[in-house]
């Protein structure tokens, strides 16, 4: 497991988007923070899980879980699957790798990312005319709620990329979901069928993130789950 691991993680280290996508998204959240700070803020104070609620946008997401499509995508692309196959035949390995080497960069970006938010936030409401930060003893446990959505989103990501076996596919597929599918179930069917709110993936994911209430995180979790076993049967027993 090491070798393939060690070839996923050289894989993804020598791709300059591996790096630059991820900052994007770091970028987009802070540049937001700031036009918050800039734009300051009267009244109540403001709690740092509502704060980067607010600014951690799924525009930030999809930039984050870009190394998931990227680790599926760019082989079938390319047509190096099958020489990955070969050097590493034992599939279950190679998928697990795939989704393991993403995870721990997305996870560590979205630490950083949700570290810069905070500062400046506290800067904000220290040096210019902002609210009130509250919370900021919380913050450790915002950001590994928020790493932790995020590398459920790249699931979600690197399982449809697999399955269709297009990069395009994985990045949008979710981002449609998440923006506008939900965004429609919800206002078609929350009246007819109210429970249906409560399992909604991406819509509870968010609200987990700024709650930290466990039951809103489930959905994701299944979500993630059923999709990443599905694509796994079809990528250890498919040719490539």
């Amino acid at each position: 497991m090491s070798r393939v691991l060690a070839y996923e993680r050289v894989r993804a280290a020598t791709l300059k988007s591996t790096y630059v996508f991820p900052l994007i998204g770091a970028a987009v959240a802070w540049a937001a923070s700031a036009l918050f700070v800039g734009m300051g803020a009267t009244g109540d104070d403001v709690d740092i899980s509502d704060f980067v609620s607010q600014v951690f946008t799924p525009i930030s997401a999809v930039f984050l879980t870009i190394p998931f499509a990227q680790a599926f995508g760019h082989e079938y692309r390319d047509g190096t699957m099958r020489l990955a196959l070969s050097e590493y035949p034992q599939r279950s390995r190679l998928f697990a790798a795939k989704l393991i080497v993403p995870a721990v960069i997305a996870f560590l970006a979205t630490l950083i990312t949700v570290a810069g938010v905070a500062v400046i936030a506290w800067a904000g409401s220290m040096f210019f005319d902002y609210a009130e930060i509250t919370g900021l003893s919380s913050i450790a446990g915002v950001a590994v709620r928020e790493a932790g959505f995020i590398v459920l989103w790249g699931l979600l990501v690197a399982a449809i990329t697999a399955l269709t076996r297009n990069m395009g596919a994985g990045i949008a597929g979710v981002l449609v979901w998440g923006l506008v599918l939900e965004n429609l179930i919800a206002l078609f069917l929350v009246d007819r069928i109210p429970v249906i709110v409560e399992w909604l993936p991406i819509s509870q994911g968010f609200g987990w993130v700024q709650t930290g209430e466990p039951t809103l995180i489930v959905p994701l979790v299944l979500a993630a789950g059923v999709l990443t076993a599905i694509s796994y049967v079809k990528f250890v027993r498919t040719d490539a």
